[in-house]
């Protein structure tokens, strides 16, 4: 059985991990927020088992959790997504015309090639919009993050 003592430096070094994760996860938002020229969005980390993405609009908060169709990384790109559309162009339809274009061009100046993202695991609309992007226009990233 543990301590108190050891269940605390457990707990502690937990902690001090998912502060690092929020950090980095945070320093991300700044930055394809900065890029695309909206606020910053407020990242929060979640790591209960039952917890999913999803984007806050009233208080520009992404929640993120590994518990997600796409990982961690894929679903910070489509919270992401939604931040950039509720921006710069208030409350839009949630997967939307501007949803889909926005995503697209999150993922191409994330990731060096839009194939990497996991469009198959996101909204059966916007992953026929991908398709149809992938197979017409090779997206270049101008920027990896």
């Amino acid at each position: 059985m543990k301590t108190i003592s050891q269940l605390y430096d457990q707990f502690y070094a937990k902690q001090k991990q998912g502060d690092t994760l929020q950090a980095k996860w945070q320093a991300k938002a700044n930055t394809v927020a900065e890029i695309f020229n909206v606020r910053r969005p407020v990242v929060k980390v979640s790591y209960r088992k039952d917890a999913h993405a999803k984007y806050f609009g009233g208080t520009r908060t992404l929640r993120i959790s590994e518990n997600n169709w796409g990982g961690i990384e894929d679903a910070f790109h489509h919270e992401i997504a939604h931040h950039i559309v509720r921006e710069r162009f208030g409350r839009a339809k949630s997967h939307g015309k501007e949803f889909k274009r926005i995503i697209w061009d999150v993922v191409c100046k994330c990731y060096s090639d839009p194939r990497q993202y996991k469009w198959n695991y996101d909204y059966k609309a916007v992953g026929k919009y991908a398709e149809k992007k992938i197979s017409k226009l090779p997206c270049k990233a101008l920027m990896v993050i």
